[in-house]
């Protein structure tokens, strides 16, 4: 058999992978909170359960852990987009490399929690509840700094740029009130909404932030992976006598 040539395969619509993000968590969360109210596994108001709680017993706990494995998914994706989208248009650079290694950390983080549920294994699940907080908040401020940088470009417009800030603030607020909230929680329960609203404040202050790079991938007209294909009959000659053993990814490609 003798497989000759190359399979070129080009993606776009990027601006749905964090659109996708924002609907599978954005909406995915409170689908559990629902299923969790209806079958009494969590406090009702005016008492306010944490994002976790939502997603310890079945069947709710089913749908959490899918929700955020594809979220993690969907986020991954548009992370690295806009890491290569920000060289396409600005230049490599160490913030640039740095926000997409935290941001790995934080989907990995995202995945931990959804797997592991606290009820059941609490260590791991706190693992990934502080990866995936601080790595959201971390990256968050990241890109705002880059975003901040590319304004010279006018990649886009300081409304963005100061909104990604407001965001950015609410995040960082957020983290702190709930680790604050959490500690006074542990001495008195008095304390759960504090604690909890932090929470949900943060995880939903992160989705948003997600959300607005879909305002820069909308300039992306597409990513082209070629893969060239070895002689299958002889795998230790390349086609053509050229190394072919590899996949090559074409950077993104900005709208003119």
């Amino acid at each position: 058999m003798k497989m000759t040539g190359s399979v070129t395969k080009t993606a776009k619509s990027f601006v749905h992978f964090p659109l996708l993000f924002v609907l599978l968590l954005g909406g995915g969360f409170w689908v559990c909170y629902g299923i969790a109210v209806s079958n009494q596994h969590v406090v009702l108001l005016p008492e306010w359960p944490f994002v976790s709680d939502t997603g310890t017993t079945p069947p709710e706990s089913c749908i959490f852990s899918l929700v955020l494995t594809w979220g993690a998914f969907a986020i991954l994706i548009t992370m690295y987009s806009y890491y290569k989208y920000v060289i396409q248009c600005d230049r490599q650079s160490k913030c640039n490399i740095a926000s997409m290694i935290v941001g790995a950390v934080a989907s990995f983080g995202v995945t931990m929690v959804g797997a592991f549920q606290w009820t059941n294994v609490l260590v791991p699940h706190l693992i990934g509840a502080a990866l995936a907080f601080f790595g959201a908040a971390i990256y968050s401020v990241m890109i705002v700094y880059i975003s901040w940088n590319q304004l010279v470009h006018k990649v886009h417009t300081r409304k963005v740029v100061y909104f990604r800030i407001a965001i950015v603030v609410v995040e960082v607020v957020s983290l702190i009130v709930m680790i604050a909230g959490g500690v006074l929680f542990q001495m008195d329960k008095k304390y759960l909404n504090i604690a909890s609203g932090a929470e949900w404040a943060l995880i939903y202050a992160a989705i948003i932030f997600v959300g607005t790079l879909a305002y820069d991938l909308r300039h992306v007209k597409g990513a082209t992976v070629l893969l060239q294909i070895r002689n299958i009959e002889s795998p230790s000659i390349p086609l053509g006598g050229v190394d072919t053993t590899y996949a090559s990814t074409r950077v993104l490609t900005k709208e003119p």
